[in-house]
């Protein structure tokens, strides 16, 4: 059964679109960056979620793609399908969660569209602009990484997908500070906006953790046909504990949970010392995952597909590959509905 990357390729045949495939695409002119997103109510609304936090969520997906790539958001346009029977107050919500990012992020909606759908659906397009004097024009893309690049990740991993456990009832009896900031990172996730336009001049390839940490790895080993060699992967502190506590592993949760909205990038070792500059006056820390280490083996990717020519694998502690990483979240086009899903369909 063809799964989300499939049917990508095939629209970007179809539609004569070069290149690998990115979640902020750079078109004519140059200066520009969009990106456009889809937020549907059976995949990627979570128990008590609420309209207008959905609404929101809509439209920070597409300005953590945005940032990953060094773009703010200058303006947007946003299509709602309701379904049927929605009410004034129900429209209004999602209205007005629209307009809270707006506000949040700092741009105006240019306009949009409505109509009707055998559910909630919200699809947000926003065009997006560098920071001013960022070095360079080139918007850094899943490929780029070069040998010897350092891997790097903004945050910690494994807080939303905590969250999700606790949401979904999997991990119900959670309490506590760790319980409490997993609900509202799952609720509310943050983008990078401060780091990521100011930081990208200097990134060899970027993208976000919006599919999940292993994605992300895997498709920028693939893009770049390289090898990253992954040493440390940097826990939501209290994850290891949550996770004993109720039976999950949190290298996975860490790896495959997703909707965290960090920034993975590679960069030179010699631009690090600005790097820093950037995290410390954005208030943004950033981690050392591991290295580039060199071209992939042709048709013997460990990340990023049979024939990708690269792959990305963690170091065991005698410094030998341990495993490829695989994984993240992709939609699956089978039949029947929530397999795969996001929010209530999940796992």
């Amino acid at each position: 059964m063809p799964d989300e990357a499939d049917f990508v390729g095939m629209f970007r045949g179809r539609l004569g679109i070069r290149g690998d495939p990115d979640d902020a695409e750079a078109l004519p002119p140059r200066a520009s960056c969009w990106c456009v997103d889809t937020l549907s109510a059976g995949t990627d609304i979570l128990p008590g979620m609420g309209l207008r936090r959905a609404a929101r969520k809509s439209v920070a997906a597409c300005v953590s793609d945005l940032a990953a790539k060094g773009a703010a958001p200058v303006s947007g346009l946003a299509s709602v399908s309701l379904p049927p029977g929605a009410s004034a107050r129900y429209a209004s919500a999602v209205a007005s969660g629209l307009a809270d990012a707006a506000g949040e992020f700092g741009f105006p909606f240019a306009g949009g569209d409505t109509g009707r759908g055998e559910e909630l659906s919200i699809t947000v397009c926003l065009a997006g602009a560098g920071a001013p004097g960022r070095r360079g024009r080139r918007w850094p893309g899943r490929g780029g990484a070069r040998p010897g690049d350092l891997v790097l990740a903004t945050g910690a991993f494994g807080l939303t997908a905590a969250g999700r456990e606790i949401l979904m009832g999997r991990a119900a009896g959670a309490r506590g500070r760790f319980a409490g900031a997993a609900r509202r990172a799952s609720y509310l996730p943050a983008c990078r906006t401060g780091f990521g336009p100011a930081a990208a001049g200097m990134f060899t390839s970027s993208t976000d953790t919006s599919d999940g940490l292993a994605a992300a790895l895997s498709e920028m080993a693939r893009s770049s046909r390289m090898e990253l060699a992954i040493a440390d992967i940097p826990y939501a502190p209290g994850l290891e504990r949550f996770a004993a506590a109720h039976g999950l592993d949190a290298e996975q949760l860490a790896l495959n949970g997703g909707e965290e909205y960090e920034i993975v990038f590679t960069a030179r070792p010699s631009d690090m010392s600005r790097i820093e500059e950037v995290a410390r006056r954005s208030r943004t820390p950033v981690s050392a995952l591991g290295r580039v280490e060199g071209p992939g083996r042709r048709g013997a990717g460990s990340g990023g597909g049979t024939g990708s020519g690269g792959g990305a694998y963690i170091v065991g502690d005698d410094g030998g590959r341990r495993r490829g990483i695989r994984g993240g979240w992709r939609h699956s086009f089978g039949s029947g509905t929530g397999a795969g899903g996001r929010g209530g369909g999940r796992r």
